[in-house]
C-alpha cells in the first residue's frame, strides 16, 4: 500500500527519455550517458529507436550524484554499485566492520625532564600549562620526570 492508500501495483512506473531523465536528476545528457557507458546505470529499454529509462534509472542517478559531491571517483561509485547489486554487505566491502572492532593501535609512552618539556613546547609551558596538562592527564608525574601516555596527543 501506497500513503495515498492505493497497492503499489496501481501505480505506473514512470518513463523517461534520456533528456527527460537527466532534466529529472539535474545533470546533462553527456553525463548520463558516460555513466551508462561505465556500467553506473542500465541500459534503458529500447523501444523502436528511443531509449526508455525508468524510476529505476533516476534513483541511481541520484545516489551517484551525492557520491560524487562527496569526493567517490567513479570507479569507487561503481565497485559500491556492483557489491550492492551482487548482495554483499556494503559494510564489508568498505572496512567499516574491522575499522570500529579493531583496537587502536597501542602507544608507546614517552618520558621527558622537565627541561626536556620546556624545549619541546618553549614559551607554550608555563608552570599553568605543566599544571593543567596533568590535571586532564596528558601529562603525568612520575617521580623527577613526566609521563606522557600519549606522544602523538
Amino acid at each position: 500500500m501506497t500513503e495515498e492508500g492505493k497497492p503499489a501495483a496501481a501505480i505506473p512506473a514512470r518513463e523517461f527519455t534520456i533528456d527527460e531523465l537527466a532534466q529529472a536528476a539535474q545533470m546533462t545528457v553527456r553525463n548520463v550517458r558516460a555513466y551508462q557507458d561505465r556500467g553506473l546505470i542500465p541500459p534503458p529499454e529500447i523501444r523502436g529507436r528511443t531509449g526508455i529509462y525508468s524510476d529505476a534509472h533516476l534513483a541511481r542517478l541520484r545516489v551517484i550524484g551525492p557520491l560524487l559531491a562527496r569526493g567517490y571517483s567513479l570507479s569507487n561509485i561503481s565497485e559500491l554499485i556492483e557489491a550492492w547489486e551482487k548482495g554483499h554487505d556494503l559494510r564489508q566491502l568498505l572496512g567499516l566492520e574491522q575499522a570500529i572492532t579493531t583496537p587502536w593501535a597501542e602507544e608507546v609512552p614517552a618520558y621527558y625532564e622537565l627541561s626536556e618539556l620546556m624545549t619541546l613546547f618553549q614559551r607554550q609551558m608555563t608552570p599553568e600549562t605543566l599544571a593543567r596538562a596533568v590535571q586532564l592527564n596528558l601529562i603525568q608525574v612520575d617521580g623527577a620526570r613526566f609521563k606522557v601516555p600519549s606522544p602523538r596527543l
